[in-house]
């Protein structure tokens, strides 16, 4: 890295430069984001938390929320952290000038340094810009995966709610008590309301016939069918 230029005689000259005043930026929004956000590496129950818990499109837009909560607060310490930094170089400019020398360069120099109100507030915009984009990056990866888990819960739901079972066996097996429950409603409904089920989740009337003929028969199942829709209310 070059140093900065400083010329001693009359015509005393004092330069700054640019690639300097970057490193010392992208030095400072490093620090501030290693302030702000903390390690990037989970902590190991983080970890074993995060693995214990399914991951479903609930789950995902829950993540979402948390994303933007934290961003907010993220970018308010961000902003208290740039005004502290503004202060305090200002008072550090005020305070490191010389007043036992009287040259017109030094004194342009600190005049320059104690109003860097834009070059202070390019770095502030460049850090805000940053921080941003870090928020949209991760944001726009959990939408995505949000949108995805979705799509595969809404798939597996519509297939799920086309089987219907083939005999009291297959009803009995059913683990789902809702869909188990579903299944009983219809077979002690009306030709219309079966009619209008069977359109709703997608059945074929061969596919449902052989159950139908098991409920018209025998009235145990019929019982039990009743029983169950009872204990669901």
């Amino acid at each position: 890295m070059s140093e900065p230029v400083v010329e001693v005689g009359a015509q005393l000259r004092i330069k700054p430069p640019r690639e300097l005043q970057d490193a010392v930026a992208h030095r400072k929004l490093a620090e501030q984001v290693l302030s702000i956000k903390g390690s990037y590496a989970p902590s190991l129950a983080t970890m074993k938390e995060e693995m214990s818990v399914s991951e479903t499109s609930t789950v995902v837009k829950g993540r979402i929320e948390e994303v933007k909560s934290r961003h907010i607060a993220d970018m308010q310490v961000l902003h208290d952290m740039q005004a502290e930094d503004y202060l305090a170089e200002r008072v550090d400019a005020y305070l490191s000038k010389d007043d036992g020398i009287n040259l017109e360069e030094v004194n342009s120099y600190y005049l320059q340094m104690s109003h860097r109100g834009a070059a202070s507030r390019n770095e502030a915009a460049d850090a805000t810009s940053s921080f941003r984009y870090m928020h949209l990056k991760t944001l726009l990866a959990l939408e995505r995966r949000q949108m995805v888990l979705a799509l595969e819960e809404e798939q597996a739901r519509r297939k799920r709610d086309a089987q219907f079972p083939g005999s009291i066996a297959e009803w009995r097996a059913i683990k789902d008590k809702d869909i188990q429950a579903r299944i009983g409603l219809f077979l002690m409904a009306g030709r219309d309301t079966k009619d209008k089920m069977i359109e709703k989740f997608g059945w074929a009337y061969r596919q449902v016939k052989p159950l139908e003929d098991e409920y018209a028969k025998n009235t145990v199942f019929q019982h039990t069918v009743r029983t169950s829709q009872d204990s669901q209310r």
